[in-house]
């Protein structure tokens, strides 16, 4: 602490939660010199935001976040989260399939009939399945057209061009851009890495209430980035957008 002044945790909320009180009781919070970023693997929730800021099991005695040991306010604006960006509305017809198609053969994952009335959860990973197997699957269709241009497509031939993984990755990567399922758009560079919409989460005032407990204070989203395109791409596809980081205030 005597040479670092900026954290990145890496863990998950509870130990955040704890890492955070701990330098609040050192103090460090005290002049505002200490700043922790948080990088969150999962996709923002609003409904689940709160987990970097308390544990769920909160002492009995604490009915405001102002309760709780320490100086809330000033260690929560200290605090910045990374998370995947919250998928667009759409994302909820494509859950609703999700539920839809996981009860049918060959899952058979009935909703149990004690829990009716509670909606079961879709992960996320469930997009990132989706997005794979449709961009494998859009590739392979390209690439067998191409072939056919040249040669009839037998089933030694589409064979031969499925098994090829090098070049369906490689018109994939090629391809540079596609659309998730889940709303985002996800770049693609030279070296097969994606990356999609990203959200910094920071301390804003929005009330919250839940049972006996209310805060005045709820992470919220503060800033979106996406991808920067590299330039040697821009320069052959003056066609393509460079986006930025946006800002909101």
């Amino acid at each position: 602490m005597n040479r670092t002044r900026i954290y990145v945790f890496l863990g998950n909320s509870n130990q955040l939660v704890d890492m955070m009180a701990t330098m609040d009781g050192m103090q460090l919070f005290a002049k505002g010199e200490y700043l922790v970023i948080s990088a969150d693997m999962m996709t923002y929730s609003p409904k689940l935001s709160n987990k970097y800021l308390w544990r769920v099991e909160k002492p009995p005695n604490v009915k405001n976040c102002m309760d709780l040991p320490g100086d809330f306010e000033r260690r929560s604006k200290s605090l910045l989260v990374v998370v995947a960006s919250e998928p667009l509305p759409t994302f909820e017809a494509f859950t609703h399939k999700v539920r839809e198609y996981t009860q049918k053969e060959p899952f058979f994952f009935k909703q149990p009939s004690l829990f009716h009335q509670f909606v079961k959860y879709v992960s996320i990973y469930a997009a990132y399945l989706y997005d794979s197997v449709k961009l494998y699957a859009w590739a392979l269709d390209k690439l067998l057209k191409e072939e056919q241009q040249h040669r009839p497509l037998t089933s030694d031939v589409i064979r031969d061009v499925a098994s090829n993984g090098t070049k369906i990755i490689q018109t994939i990567i090629n391809n540079r851009t596609y659309h998730s399922v889940a709303g985002a758009t996800i770049k693609i560079d030279d070296y097969g890495d994606s990356e999609g919409n990203f959200s910094v989460l920071a301390l804003k005032r929005e009330f919250y209430e839940e049972a006996n407990f209310s805060c005045e204070f709820q992470m919220r989203p503060v800033a979106h980035f996406q991808m920067r395109q590299p330039q040697h791409l821009n320069d052959t596809n003056q066609h393509r957008n460079d986006e930025i980081p946006v800002s909101e205030s």
